[in-house]
């Protein structure tokens, strides 16, 4: 999947900044965040970024420290694997920080999207050519086109019924990452 927002009524392609290091498939300047600055001057109408550094670049403008006028379209909070999902508070301090929806999308080590939010905010829509089943240990695994057998580190219901927005197919709902379980017995103690 490569992550495009539509046109603005201007006809002009959206311009989306990737806040986050990393191997994402996305159509996205990347700007570091030691140029944070410079997020004014490129004009994104759309923000990509793990949900840490949309944090601090929230708390930034607030304390306006940065100025980011531009956002409005999305803000697209990437979720690894192994990571926490976004959580209420920080979809909040988004919303109001930048007055846009949030959309979660759930990434790959590779930054392959596997998983993504849609405007319903009912669960997690499996990407095309993306398989998930539970382990025998109720972990999600994926299979991705290019990767099988991603362990993600989250417990989610696979739900197969349409989405109120209209769309078929997988979703993964309320998912969880999972406490790391113990690998070996606690040690006791020998008097």
């Amino acid at each position: 999947m490569r992550l495009t927002v539509k046109h603005s009524a201007s006809g002009k392609p959206s311009r989306i900044a990737q806040i986050t290091p990393g191997a994402v498939q996305f159509e996205a300047t990347y700007i570091p965040a030691e140029r944070w600055e410079e997020l004014e001057t490129f004009g994104p109408e759309a923000l990509v970024g793990a949900g840490a550094d949309l944090q601090w670049l929230a708390e930034k403008v607030r304390r306006d420290e940065i100025v980011v006028r531009s956002v409005n379209r999305a803000i697209f909070a990437l979720t690894s694997t192994g990571d926490a999902p976004a959580d209420d508070l920080l979809r909040v301090m988004l919303w109001q920080t930048f007055g846009v929806p949030v959309y979660e999308l759930f990434v790959s080590a590779d930054g392959t999207v596997l998983a993504g939010e849609c405007e319903a905010h009912e669960g997690w829509h499996a990407e095309n050519g993306c398989r998930f089943y539970l382990s025998s240990r109720d972990e999600l695994i994926a299979d991705s086109q290019h990767i099988k057998g991603i362990r993600t580190g989250f417990s989610a219901v696979i739900e197969r019924e349409p989405c109120v927005c209209g769309r078929h197919g997988v979703r993964l709902l309320d998912p969880k990452l999972r406490p790391a379980g113990r690998s070996r017995l606690p040690l006791s103690a020998i008097a």
